[in-house]
Parts: C-alpha cells; sequence; structure tokens
C-alpha cells in the first residue's frame, strides 16, 4: 500500500507532512518533487547536496522530551526547511 501523505501550497511555501513509513531523506525528495511539480526521478541527487544519512539519523532519533532538531538548506532552488515530521519548501 502506498505511504499516505498530505501537503499545502501557497503562494510562498509549500508544506509537505510525511508519513512515518518514509525516511526524511525520502521526504525531502518527495516534497521537493512535489513542490516543483517534477518527478522524484527528474530533480538533482540529495547525496549530492547534504549527507542523507547524517539527517536521517538526527531528525529519527529525537525522542520527543528533547527540542525538535531542524535541518535546512538549498536544494534544487528551493529553500528546504526539515523537521521529524514535515518539510517546509520556500
Amino acid at each position: 500500500m502506498a505511504p499516505t501523505r498530505t501537503s499545502a501550497r501557497s503562494d510562498a511555501e509549500y508544506t509537505y507532512q510525511s508519513s512515518t513509513d518514509e525516511t526524511p531523506s525520502e521526504a525531502v525528495v518527495f516534497a521537493v518533487a512535489d513542490a516543483t511539480e517534477c518527478s522524484p526521478l527528474a530533480i538533482d541527487r540529495l547525496n549530492e547536496t547534504i549527507n542523507v544519512a547524517a539527517m536521517d539519523q538526527l531528525l529519527s532519533t529525537s525522542d520527543g522530551s528533547d527540542p525538535v532538531p531542524t535541518v535546512t538548506f538549498g536544494y534544487y532552488d528551493q529553500q528546504v526547511i526539515v523537521t521529524s515530521d514535515e518539510i517546509h519548501i520556500k
């Protein structure tokens, strides 16, 4: 079964709610593809922009008691802001 994803778009920002069965790096690729209306296979490889293993580990180890980490970077001509459950594209 395909994961359930939700998203919202405004003129300046696109918000993507990641599903529990995808890694943060997978969610970033899907979010940027959705925001730019491109196929996930057509956009640049994420690992050429950021260390995906480090981002996935950082955002997957939050236990709720610590402040939620945020990772911000540029990718595919977009500003990407990632938390453990949301991606914001500007």
